[in-house]
């Protein structure tokens, strides 16, 4: 008995992660020239709670830092100088964009408001830094092999108290 997939390999839609944050970071890639591309991401969210007998107690949401890999380049002196400062970066906003159909779509996007750096390093021809936030929204565009748009999902996480 074999396995089929419904696509061949080769129908497999190559996606890229870009990073955008209030003028920092620049490209020459057409529609998204604020936008720098990152090497990989980190990141995680946790959902603390109690468990009582049938049902748990409400929930306390644990936003953790996210980190950035990327080349390093005239960004590094910004976000160091910014982390030195302590300034607030309003929104931080991350995309994973591939091309469908010849155009590039936007299929993940996350955008991060109230962002402090808080790591900033160099590691051979890579940086990276991290950033903690007050709250997160999420979205998420599905495409069929064949590039027809599917559907999109959405989400908002976030601390109350702040």
């Amino acid at each position: 008995m074999s396995l089929e997939l419904p696509f061949s390999t080769s129908e497999v839609i190559p996606y890229e992660w870009l990073i955008s944050a209030e003028k920092i970071f620049k490209s020459k890639i057409i529609g998204f020239v604020e936008f720098t591309t990152i090497i990989d991401l980190e990141f995680d969210v946790v959902q603390q709670q109690v468990k009582c007998t049938e049902k748990s107690t409400d929930p306390s949401i644990v936003l953790k830092r996210v980190k950035i890999f990327m080349t390093p380049g005239s960004h590094c002196a910004m976000l160091q100088g910014r982390m030195a400062k302590g300034i607030i970066i309003e929104k931080i906003t991350l995309i994973k964009t591939a091309t469908v159909n010849e155009k590039r779509e936007i299929i993940e996007s996350l955008e991060y408001s109230h962002c402090v750096i808080d790591t900033f390093a160099i590691y051979g021809n890579e940086a990276a830094f991290s950033f903690q936030y007050i709250s997160c929204s999420y979205s998420y565009t599905e495409f069929k092999a064949d590039g027809v748009r599917v559907g999109n999902a959405t989400g908002k996480i976030g601390l109350s108290s702040r």
